[in-house]
């Protein structure tokens, strides 16, 4: 373990098992970022010890397409994977298939809730679909709007959060009469968490890493951060200040690491405001108020 974090490859470890034989189409970390999966075009399943790189005795296969999405129940004993065809859930020990249920998607997001006994669907037959896989059961799930990109869901499904094209996440209450709450995100969003409690929201958005409190009034951004580059795996640190991302995965030694949300990073810049502002809302699609708020502004 370096100073910076866990590594996914060791330094001196080459283990010849190589994992997958086409191109990894979906990648993501366990809760405690203690765990890796990873799914390919051809449908194949692998699950790694993220502190030494090592791959566990674990094999699983989508047999019936590329995989799609991939996430693990919240214990870790499962991981839950996606084609456009079906949702299997495997054990992370073996790799044993333990349920599957069809569905037709182009592009299928999960989500699970935090007790782990529900598996959400977006994106199958262009709606939601919830399946209480230990129970086999299989029914539809509320109507929240077209084109999510991501669900996550709250303590007994009383609470869901759902992210469209449009860079919104709403906040939802199905069964109930309140409008949703919306807030806009700088990306398309790429991954949506509760934290265990429902305090807070956490999102990555292409190398966005923000992090919203749940108010009963809707969601209030706390922090935001940007990467140099888009995570290939992300999900929330076991304390809520720390988000967890995998970068530099085109290398032959990616790094995961642990950040904290509310540190700064930059580099000073000399020129007065007025000459970079204007380039700098335009490129990122932000801009400060008086006391330093970052917000959202139109493209120009």
């Amino acid at each position: 373990v370096s100073a910076s974090g866990p590594r996914v490859m060791a330094a001196g470890q080459a283990p010849s098992f190589i994992g997958h034989l086409s191109p990894v189409t979906a990648m993501r970390f366990d809760r405690g970022a203690e765990l890796l999966s990873t799914g390919a075009q051809d449908g194949s399943l692998r699950v790694w010890e993220v502190s030494s790189g090592a791959p566990r005795a674990f094999f699983a296969n989508q047999s019936d397409g590329a995989v799609i999405d991939l996430m693990f129940t919240p214990n870790g004993k499962h991981l839950v994977s996606a084609s456009q065809r079906s949702v299997m859930v495997s054990y992370t020990v073996t790799g044993a298939a333990v349920a599957r249920t069809s569905i037709q998607g182009g592009r299928p997001r999960l989500a699970i809730s935090p007790d782990g006994t529900e598996i959400w669907v977006a994106g199958d037959r262009s709606g939601i679909t919830r399946w209480r896989w230990q129970a086999g059961i299989v029914e539809a799930g509320p109507e929240l709007g077209e084109d999510l990109r991501r669900l996550a869901i709250g303590p007994q499904g009383k609470m869901i959060a759902a992210a469209d094209g449009a860079r919104r996440i709403g906040l939802h209450w199905p069964g109930s009469e309140n409008e949703p709450d919306f807030v806009r995100v700088p990306a398309a969003v790429d991954q949506l968490w509760f934290s265990p409690d429902a305090k807070f929201l956490f999102v990555q958005a292409g190398p966005w890493l923000q992090r919203f409190a749940v108010r009963p009034v809707g969601l209030e951004a706390i922090d935001m951060r940007l990467l140099t580059e888009p995570p290939y795996a992300s999900s929330p640190g076991k304390s809520s200040e720390f988000m967890n991302v995998l970068l530099g995965a085109s290398t032959a030694r990616p790094t995961a690491v642990q950040l904290p949300l509310a540190t700064p990073v930059g580099v000073l810049i000399e020129e007065p405001a007025d000459q970079w502002l204007p380039r700098a809302e335009t490129a990122l699609q932000l801009t400060v108020d008086e006391a330093g708020k970052a917000l959202i502004v139109a493209p120009r």
